[in-house]
């Protein structure tokens, strides 16, 4: 799971928030210190590291349609798989929602699988 700033900041809050009423202690303290430790990975920005390629491309659909276009989808651009280490890059055409027409801009993605696991999604349109 993925905590946006926003989810971080409320959780911040709500530990000072209790340490100010008295219901801090070295105990509690430690807690919080051990949560955000362990999830620190989760604490990324959400725009740009995944956990799988399927809600990287989701999330690039959904920049995309706030931005007015819709990507063109056919079988001959297929998600690949992406090993360890290594990149994948998509060209793929764009539709204009607002003029109801192919565009003459293209979407570029590039997806890189670190090295633990996630993916780190980049994305313009040209």
């Amino acid at each position: 799971m993925a905590f946006t700033s926003k989810d971080v900041e409320n959780i911040v809050i709500e530990a000072i928030s209790r340490f100010a009423t008295g219901e801090y202690n070295q105990a509690s303290e430690i807690k919080v210190l051990e949560w955000l430790r362990r999830n620190y990975t989760a604490i990324e920005d959400p725009n740009v590291y995944y956990g799988c390629t399927s809600s990287a491309i989701i999330a690039v659909e959904h920049d995309m349609h706030k931005k007015g276009y819709k990507i063109i989808h056919d079988e001959t651009n297929l998600i690949k798989h992406v090993s360890l280490g290594n990149s994948v890059k998509y060209d793929l055409p764009l539709f204009n929602i607002k003029k109801n027409k192919v565009s003459k801009l293209w979407l570029h993605i590039q997806l890189y699988r670190m090295d633990n696991g996630r993916y780190e999604l980049n994305h313009y349109i040209s």
